[in-house]
């Protein structure tokens, strides 16, 4: 965001500080979301007790990358 090109996007992790959807939700509510975006990994989403899609349903405007797994 400071001419780079660089987006910083918050990319989630099961067993890290940052891995449930209360976790991820008091972050994004904590941070200026003209800079922070979001890079939800669907399957550390899954794997922290969250539903992948309703997540990415309710941050749609803020994802800027979506990490996949099969």
């Amino acid at each position: 965001m400071d001419g780079a090109g660089i987006i910083p996007a918050l990319h989630p992790h099961t067993g890290t500080c940052i891995g449930t959807r209360d976790e991820i939700c008091a972050v994004l509510h904590a941070v200026d979301t003209r800079y922070m975006k979001f890079g939800p990994d669907v399957g550390q989403l899954a794997s922290g007790g969250s539903d992948p899609l309703q997540v990415v349903k309710d941050y749609l405007p803020l994802i800027r990358h979506v990490h996949l797994k099969a």
